[in-house]
């Protein structure tokens, strides 16, 4: 898949926040106009990532959340590991 612009910008501000962050943990003191900084990035990756879930399901994309996802595969295992039991059972 295609790494769209604003995912690009998502990814690229992601990789600035996680910078700033680091910069406030090393300093260790309270830096106001930092916080700031770090606050409008962090509403500015929001701001994106729901634009663009809006953008997928106006194009009939499924978006799913982490927990979806993690729910859907932790099935898939337990019918891989259910039919590898059968199978096991039926050369027994």
């Amino acid at each position: 898949m295609e790494t769209s612009e604003r995912e690009h910008h998502i990814q690229t501000l992601e990789n600035l926040l996680s910078l700033y962050k680091a910069r406030e943990k090393c300093e260790g003191y309270y830096d106001s106009e930092l916080k700031d900084d770090i606050e409008a990035l962090q509403y500015a990756v929001t701001s994106l990532k729901t634009d663009l879930k809006y953008d997928l399901m106006y194009e009939g994309e499924e978006i799913y959340t982490k927990d979806e996802v993690k729910a859907m595969l932790t099935k898939l295992q337990q019918e891989i590991l259910q039919k590898i039991d059968n199978l096991k059972g039926e050369e027994e």
